[in-house]
């Protein structure tokens, strides 16, 4: 940890009636901390968790008042401007700590909605949640509810991983008696049939080439689109131009991704439910 002169620009702490020393080892031990501060050596030891500490101002070493905090850095530098750090840390960690005219400021680590987990994709850091609803939705009921209630939109599938992370989410899920009434169940994903498409079957509208897509961080060229057997089918009509990703509630394993119509909770047939969603935003 780094020990500076200084004063916290925040109130909102814990007190603890540790020396500064013993209240730096305890801090340097807790994961959720990230600084302490002590006006003098007679005053009780302040601590800040992550996200409680954004600025710490210098002072001079007469006032006595000190301030400690973590830095992922095995140098310590003379020169206060050169002791800054910007890391790709995990949420609940400092990602960036600067220093200008005296003033220290402390910037998180970017972290997802609670139940989502974040993935690293060639455009930038990408948060995916798996969103059961009840009662079933249909495709444009998905995108509402997950850019009303995460600010996201329909997370595509960039890669393999993802994919299968998704899997892993909802195999447990599919034992719930809400959904046994049901052959397969889907989860509605990023992708449109592009209207070129729609009336016609060809080679390049039986690929990811086909549709278009509105996740702002996937890439071109995604390969987490693992299709099911004889899919996409539904070149050539009207209909089936929303993508989901499909399981089976008997065997409980994945069909892969389907395209089905968009505007449909379950299947004309009753076999079929659009039991939720997966929803994608940029970590905040």
């Amino acid at each position: 940890m780094i020990v500076i002169f200084g004063r916290p620009q925040e109130e909102s702490m814990s007190k603890n009636s540790l020396d500064f020393k013993s209240c730096i080892d305890y801090c340097y031990e807790l994961d959720s901390c990230m600084a302490v501060y002590s006006a003098s050596e007679a005053d009780d030891c302040h601590i800040f968790d992550v996200g409680q500490l954004s600025k710490v101002t210098e002072t001079d070493k007469s006032d006595g008042q000190k301030v400690a905090f973590k830095m992922n850095t095995t140098m310590c530098y003379e020169s206060s401007e050169d002791n800054s750090m910007i890391t790709n840390g995990p949420p609940n960690q400092i990602c960036n700590i600067t220093n200008a005219n005296g003033v220290w400021k402390f910037t998180p680590c970017p972290s997802c909605p609670s139940n989502f987990t974040m993935f690293t994709r060639p455009k930038g850091k990408w948060c995916i949640g798996v969103v059961p609803t009840i009662p079933f939705v249909t495709n444009p009921q998905a995108e509402s509810l997950c850019q009303t209630n995460y600010g996201g939109v329909l997370s595509g599938l960039e890669n393999v991983d993802e994919y299968n992370y998704i899997i892993d989410v909802v195999i447990p899920m599919i034992g719930s008696p809400l959904w046994s009434a049901w052959t397969t169940v889907g989860f509605w994903i990023n992708g449109q049939r592009k209207e070129a498409c729609k009336t016609q079957k060809s080679s390049l509208c039986n690929t990811t080439a086909g549709f278009d897509f509105t996740d702002p961080l996937l890439s071109a060229n995604p390969t987490g689109y693992i299709w099911g057997v004889g899919q996409p089918s539904g070149g050539g009509t009207f209909n089936s131009s929303c993508l989901h990703l499909s399981f089976n509630t008997s065997t409980r394993v994945t069909q892969s991704v389907d395209d089905y119509t968009c505007g449909v909770n379950s299947s004309t047939t009753g076999s079929a439910g659009f039991v939720g969603y997966i929803c994608g935003v940029v970590p905040s």
